[in-house]
């Protein structure tokens, strides 16, 4: 793409100067993520159904390990995953986050549903 310089009302054509080619551009992080994700993608069978993380994070709640439910959600489900969480599975982490005192966690938590 060139630019004219002699008239201010011309902003530049659509002709491309073999001299200085476009290059492309880098990536960010998160897309550089989303490359690593497709080259890695987890098929089907290795994903769990929205129920058994459902099983997962009670079992977690059960024994008071909130921090653990927790990592199910955000790390396996929603990063490794993709699999997007019912309500119902946030409504249990939220429900002992808030029965354990963990208030912050649960607004945090409240505010991604």
């Amino acid at each position: 793409m060139t630019f004219s310089q002699a008239d201010p009302d011309i902003f530049g054509n659509l002709k491309c100067n073999k001299e200085t080619p476009i290059e492309a551009t880098e990536g960010d992080e998160e897309d550089k993520e989303e490359e690593i994700y497709l080259e890695h993608a987890p098929t089907a069978a290795q994903k769990l159904s929205t129920r058994q993380y459902a099983t997962i994070i009670k079992d977690f709640i059960t024994v008071k390990k909130v921090a653990d439910a927790t990592d199910v959600l955000q790390t396996r489900m929603l990063k490794q995953d993709r699999v997007k969480p019912e309500n119902f599975i946030y409504n249990l982490i939220i429900g002992e986050c808030g029965r354990l005192g963990y208030t912050k966690k649960a607004f945090q938590l409240y505010n991604q549903v």
